[in-house]
Parts: structure tokens; C-alpha cells; sequence
């Protein structure tokens, strides 16, 4: 939900956005005709990665509104085919692959694991899959430009929360499950964590459920537009 009492309109969420190019005073003024009721350029130009709620220091939500528009003027032209496909989702036949008494339980919504190997090794041994339509989480609406099925079914926060699973060789950025804002309760993204320390003693130190991250990203010339832009998270303010 977009919390207008918070927002003071200092542009940030546009003018940091990594998909559009908007200088400070750009910025201002496209948020600001946004909240005003219009609909400008940079709501279309919107890739719907939600990052514009991270930038938002004050936690106002901007992407909330956006998305809000998004869904009010269709500016996003999705064809019906892909909505339709969406309202199908929740049918789609489910499973439960058990594994092993306490360790994770890992849900991969209505697509199951579209990249074979992308969850086997030694992180993921042991783990319970859920993967169907009984588990759709819903987020993925928002790329469609909807916000009403994520109202419906998903919690709005402004945090980032995580589940940390510690390797050994600590050189490397730590796993982890990243939820972000829009999110079902309970879901999130498989990803790193990175500047968290060198030795174990300083990432449990730095690493707690519930701390707030920023995504640290590619290269603009290098991003594709996937989740692989970003690099890893890091602790907010590092």
C-alpha cells in the first residue's frame, strides 16, 4: 500500500531506478504527477522489478501506486493471453517432494524448477519442494501490472527478511532466501548475501532474520532484465 503521509517527493524512487533515466528534478516531477492522479512516462517504462520500495527511505511503497496505475490504464499492454494464463496458475496439478526432518522447506510456486539442476547440490539436500498451483504465490501478478490479486492474497511490508544457510568457506557470498516487498508470507528468492564479513564469527555477528538489505547490481550495459542483475544483497547503509 502507498503511503502518501510518507512520502516527502524527493524523487529518489525514480531517480535511482536502474531501468530509467531520470535526473533529480525529472524525477520529482514524474513521482509528483504520479500522486497528483496523472499518469507519466515512467509508470510505463517500468519493469516491475519493485526496487523503487527499497530506495524509499521513508517507506512510503512508491511501486505500490505505480502499480496501482499500471492496473487502472492497462499502460502496460500486456496481451490477454498472459492474463489468462495467470488466472490459470492456481490449477496447475501440485506436489510435495519430502525430504528430510528439519531441514528447509523450500517453495517453488505454480512453475516448479524450470532450470533443471538449479536446486540440486549440498544446499539443497534434504530440502522439501512444494511446487503447483496449491502454492501460487501471487507475486507474480505484479509483472503483469496487476495489483489487485496481490492485495488479495500477499503481505505489503517494508522489510526484508532472510533465511541464512552458512557454508563453511565464508569468502563467498552466503546463501540466502531474500523476501521482498509484495511477497506471500513465508515466500521469497533463493540468492546471496554479500559484505556481511570474512569469518563466521562476523557474519553471525552482522546476519539476523528480519535485517533490512539493498540489492547491489550489474553494470547497467550488463543487465538483461532478470534476477540475475543483481549481484548479491547487502546490509542496508554498508
Amino acid at each position: 500500500m502507498f503511503r502518501r503521509e510518507r512520502c516527502d517527493l524527493c524523487g529518489d524512487c525514480v531517480f535511482h531506478c536502474p531501468y530509467v533515466d531520470y535526473g533529480r528534478e525529472q524525477s520529482i516531477e514524474q513521482f509528483r504527477r504520479l500522486v497528483e492522479g496523472e499518469t507519466p512516462e515512467s509508470v510505463s517504462q517500468c519493469v516491475t522489478c519493485v526496487a523503487c520500495n527499497q530506495f524509499c527511505e521513508k517507506g512510503a511503497n512508491p511501486f505500490d501506486l505505480i502499480l496501482e496505475r499500471q492496473e487502472e490504464t492497462g499502460v502496460l499492454g500486456i496481451p490477454e493471453t498472459n492474463t489468462q494464463l495467470f488466472r490459470n496458475l492456481p490449477q496447475a496439478p501440485s506436489e510435495v517432494v519430502e525430504g528430510e526432518p528439519g531441514r528447509a522447506v523450500i517453495s517453488l510456486c505454480s512453475v516448479g524448477d524450470l532450470l533443471p539442476g538449479l536446486f540440486e547440490g549440498e544446499l539443497f539436500e534434504g530440502c522439501t519442494f512444494l511446487k503447483g498451483g496449491r502454492y501460487f504465490c501471487n507475486v507474480g501478478w505484479i509483472h503483469l501490472g496487476h495489483h489487485s490479486p496481490v492485495r488479495e492474497g500477499a503481505l505489503h511490508g517494508g522489510f526484508v527478511t532472510i533465511r541464512v544457510h552458512l557454508p563453511e568457506d565464508c569468502s563467498q557470498p552466503v546463501p540466502a532466501v531474500i523476501t521482498l516487498d509484495g511477497a506471500s508470507p513465508g515466500m521469497g528468492i533463493m540468492h546471496r548475501l554479500g559484505e556481511v564479513g570474512r569469518t563466521m564469527e562476523e557474519i553471525l555477528e552482522r546476519v539476523r532474520i528480519g535485517m533490512r538489505v539493498q540489492a547491489v547490481w550489474k553494470p547497467a550495459g550488463e543487465r538483461e532484465g532478470a534476477i540475475t542483475d543483481i549481484l548479491y544483497f547487502r546490509p542496508l547503509g554498508s
